[in-house]
């Protein structure tokens, strides 16, 4: 049994290495027992960066992504910080005003090192061409009522194209087109 075992381990082995697949990870490292690992299985891409989705945004997202991330660590630092001072033993009444104080004037660098760092980012990347699907908030439209959602929903799924395709649709005289308005119509 364990002889066959090993059989089909080997075979699965120089398997997946003629196929580029397999990585092998000494044994000290997974608990003394040896074993492989398939490092990627399916359709290899021709090119690789073909289908990052790092390719699909605009490089300022990336950027404020990161202006964020170093906004929220040094946000949670100076609380952080303003915390264990005021919760220090012996603090009192007047000390705990002066560290409120800096903690204040703490914030109001950090917000204006962050606005200038926002206002750098905005020179460099304006304009941003506008995506009505991305930037939907932007609008000043009133939102719809949850009967308009359930209606754009139901019939996005039915016909696989929204509301407003079907009606411009529609309009250009395609007879299918009428049909499914009516039918959403009907239904709802």
């Amino acid at each position: 049994m364990r002889q066959a075992f090993s059989e089909i381990q080997k075979d699965t082995k120089s398997f997946f290495t003629s196929l580029s697949l397999y990585q092998e990870i000494p044994g000290d490292l997974c608990g003394g027992v040896p074993e492989f690992r398939i490092s990627s299985v399916g359709r290899r891409l021709r090119n690789s960066a073909q289908g990052s989705w790092r390719n699909k945004l605009y490089p300022v997202f990336f950027e404020l992504a990161r202006l964020n991330q170093d906004f929220e660590k040094r946000w949670a630092q100076l609380q952080n910080e303003c915390q264990l001072e005021i919760a220090a033993p012996n603090v009192g009444p007047k000390v705990q005003k002066e560290i409120f104080a800096r903690f204040l004037r703490a914030k109001g660098r950090l917000e204006k090192w962050f606005e200038a760092e926002l206002v750098g980012i905005n020179r460099r990347y304006t304009p941003v061409r506008y995506n009505p699907l991305a930037y939907s908030y932007f609008t000043l439209d009133p939102p719809i009522s949850d009967s308009d959602g359930l209606r754009e929903y139901l019939h996005f799924h039915r016909h696989g194209e929204s509301r407003q395709v079907t009606a411009m649709k529609d309009a250009q005289g395609d007879i299918k087109a009428d049909g499914r308005s009516q039918e959403n119509a009907r239904s709802i």
